[in-house]
């Protein structure tokens, strides 16, 4: 697994920023004595400090067709699973966020593993499966998911930068990422339906040297995205879910202000609150872009689970 000096010590730097501005926020207003700390202050900053962190474990796992179930993901246009670039995935997200005011605003640094069940070969037979793992580029996020409301919609929002650590980042001559997002909410008054949009712009700073490297991975410059959905509760804990999206993209190749198509797809299945720390979504993934096949054989099942840890 590549780790880069430079990524440890930032992550280093943003934990120290955290914990001392939880000791800030934590701080009595009026000064004891001197020489005197009462045990009531001393219990009570540990305790403010806790109340604002938030740990946060998000495995993804992108998994094999429905009808034919294998150690790779359906091939999109015709559901082979010859496709030996697109094995089982997993992606862990790890969140460790600090409330910073009374209104949700959160900082949050993320890291993220990448892990691939891939099958090894001899002689075009499988013979064993190997566990490869990779850690991807962290992120700094500052989010908060209720900034204003009109009409009955609700207004969410973020934004983050990425720390160039990956080997593949480094090797297109990655500087900086950066991505704001917005998310908007309505629930249809007396019904048990939730409408939602989640869009986002992404931008990539390169080095002028790594062009031709960065044409060859395919890397974008700038994308966006978006994510309408649909949510119906069925009962406190459970809810039907479903969502479109789609993402395009400005790569090295592309001419002026040209958009490259980069993916869409369906996704439907449901919410499971197991409980209140706890929360399972599995769902279909349905291919809707060019020359890709809608049919059951195409078709992968994905599931998201979120534990809060703290």
């Amino acid at each position: 697994m590549f780790v880069n000096k430079k990524s440890l010590t930032t992550l280093a730097m943003v934990s120290s920023l955290i914990a001392g501005s939880a000791m800030a926020a934590s701080t009595p207003a009026a000064a004891p004595a001197a020489g005197a700390v009462s045990a009531d202050a001393a219990k009570v900053a540990p305790a403010g400090m806790l109340s604002r962190l938030s740990v946060t474990y998000m495995p993804s796992f992108y998994g094999p067709s429905v009808t034919g179930p294998s150690m790779f993901q359906p091939e999109a246009a015709t559901g082979a699973a010859e496709d030996r670039s697109a094995p089982l995935t997993i992606l862990h997200d790890i969140a460790v966020g600090y409330k910073l005011n009374s209104k949700g605003l959160t900082l949050e640094p993320v890291v993220r593993f990448n892990q691939t069940l891939r099958a090894s070969e001899e002689e075009g037979a499988v013979t064993r499966n190997a566990n490869i793992q990779m850690l991807n580029d962290p992120w700094i996020k500052l989010k908060q998911s209720k900034i204003a409301s009109f009409a009955g919609v609700n207004f969410g929002g973020s934004v983050r930068a990425y720390v160039p650590t990956s080997q593949l980042s480094q090797d297109v001559g990655l500087i900086v990422g950066s991505r704001a997002s917005g998310t908007f909410s309505y629930d249809v008054p007396k019904t048990k339906l939730s409408l939602g949009l989640e869009t986002f712009v992404q931008h990539a700073l390169f080095n002028s040297s790594d062009r031709e490297v960065r044409i060859k991975k395919n890397r974008p410059h700038y994308s966006v995205y978006a994510n309408p959905n649909v949510t119906y509760q069925l009962t406190e804990k459970l809810a039907l879910i479903g969502l479109y999206e789609i993402q395009s993209g400005h790569r090295a190749k592309s001419r002026g202000m040209e958009m490259d198509f980069m993916f869409s797809d369906i996704e439907a299945g449901v919410s499971w609150d197991v409980t209140k720390k706890i929360n399972l979504s599995p769902v279909l993934n349905v291919k809707t872009g060019p020359g890709e096949t809608m049919n059951l054989k195409t078709t992968s099942m994905n599931l998201y689970v979120t534990v809060k840890a703290l």
